[in-house]
């Protein structure tokens, strides 16, 4: 594809998508069909146009900007994880521990009262919390923020949490802006995360903390060497959310850090993770959201089917369940040896881990797959995108849901959504990925590596 004729396909494809992702906007929290349809067809124009296309870099900020837009107009609809990081820094600021104390324990009772309206918008409200320290203590400083420069200091809190995590979600743009020209790649191969529609809402909209652990995850291996500065990065991710491990793992197979450099980031981690080790329930809040739901998922269902033939229709329902995550757990496991003996990329490594966590988990909620639109930008895959660029469809049961109380998904979702990645994926297994070939030819012609 010419340079003039992939700008033109990167450009028309953003427009498709703007249009899309207004008309989200304009029905959420129900779901349009057609406007989710378009935003599928945008972006995957804007990914397959990006290697040859010649966008300056403030076009390319312009346009990530705009989308942004339509999430801030939005606001948190999609999702009500807000509260419960306001609410939980609240506790912290208290001096209470969230890891001990779920939002209906007793012992809250009086802040229950003061703060009717913030408990009741507070998810699970029977379950402590999960988030890591460092995820809690940013949440905690921004509510200190609040309460210092207005009485009615939680609805400022929370547009600071929203503010907060709309920055890092520029900076993983501004990162990827570096990382792609480092890798000579054309610059609006970053478009993959600041064109991607799901990211337009779940950042500035629902204010979502993804954003500072892939920020972080970034830094680190936009860091050159094996230093301190970027081991530490990759811990502080690890302190937001647990999945950076996996990224950790990676850089540490790629760089060969000396032990002390080790050491320091696992000290680091240690001390960070003590809030909560040493906590009446340590990983209490955790182990509830881990082993009591299940939501959309890829493989889960077709293991928990599998075992519920193999065991009988009287099998007990928790030990299914159960089975069901040991069953997937050691499939990720499999999955990450299968990674660390094949690439010694960091950053690869990571990318296939993160793939295999998303597609094994019992619920992929639709801001889970951010954590795996960076490498569409630096390698991408038609499985991953098909996957980022149907994660709209995920909210297909949130109007139903909050209606009726029944969270089940429509008939159509799991076809639409995972058969078309099967299909990627088995293509890209036998060496024909569609997206990765067309890069692959588009790099070779215009773009040499550095």
């Amino acid at each position: 594809m010419p340079p003039k004729h992939a700008t033109a396909g990167l450009l028309g494809g953003w427009a498709v998508l703007l249009v899309g992702v207004v008309l989200l906007a304009g029905r959420w929290p129900e779901l349009s069909l057609p406007a989710a349809g378009l935003t599928i067809v945008g972006y995957g124009t804007v990914l397959a146009s990006a290697p040859r296309a010649r966008v300056p870099l403030l076009a390319l900020w312009g346009m990530t900007l705009a989308l942004r837009l339509a999430g801030l107009a939005t606001g948190p609809v999609l999702s009500d994880d807000l509260h419960r990081y306001v609410w939980e820094g609240e506790l912290v600021l208290r001096g209470l521990d969230p890891y001990a104390l779920a939002p209906n324990a007793p012992e809250l009772a009086a802040v229950r009262a003061e703060l009717p309206a913030l408990h009741a918008g507070v998810n699970h409200p029977d379950v402590s919390a999960a988030y890591p320290p460092l995820a809690q203590a940013v949440h905690a400083a921004l509510v200190a923020v609040a309460r210092a420069t207005s009485s009615d200091w939680v609805p400022v809190a929370e547009g600071l949490v929203r503010a907060t995590y709309l920055a890092c979600d520029l900076g993983v743009f501004a990162l990827l802006l570096a990382l792609c020209a480092r890798r000579g790649l054309a610059p609006a191969c970053a478009a993959a995360w600041g064109a991607c529609p799901l990211l337009a809402f779940e950042f500035a909209g629902s204010g979502h903390l993804d954003a500072l652990g892939v920020l972080l995850v970034l830094a680190a291996f936009a860091l050159r060497g094996s230093g301190l500065r970027p081991a530490l990065a990759l811990a502080a991710a690890v302190l937001v959310k647990f999945l950076p491990v996996v990224a950790l793992a990676g850089w540490v197979r790629e760089r060969r850090p000396a032990w002390p450099v080790l050491g320091a980031a696992l000290l680091l981690l240690a001390a960070g993770l003590a809030p909560l080790a040493f906590s009446e329930r340590a990983f209490g809040g955790l182990d509830d959201y881990a082993t009591r739901w299940e939501g959309f998922n890829v493989v889960f269902r077709g293991v928990h089917a599998a075992l519920t033939r193999f065991r009988g229709p009287d099998a007990p329902a928790l030990e299914l369940a159960h089975d069901a995550r040991v069953v997937c757990g050691s499939l990720w496991l499999g999955a990450l040896a299968f990674a660390w003996w094949r690439w010694k990329d960091g950053l690869e490594f990571a990318r296939v881990a993160i793939l295999a966590f998303l597609v094994l988990t019992p619920v992929l909620h639709p801001w889970y797959l951010a954590w795996s639109v960076p490498f569409l930008a630096l390698r991408p895959d038609a499985a991953t995108a098909w996957l980022v660029a149907a994660g709209p469809l995920l909210y297909s049961t949130l109007a139903a849901g909050r209606a009726r109380g029944d969270w089940s998904e429509p008939a159509w979702l799991w076809p639409v959504v995972a058969l078309p990645f099967a299909a990627f994926l088995v293509a890209a297994c036998s060496g024909r990925d569609p997206l990765a070939a067309s890069r692959a030819r588009n790099e070779s012609a215009s773009f040499p590596a550095a």
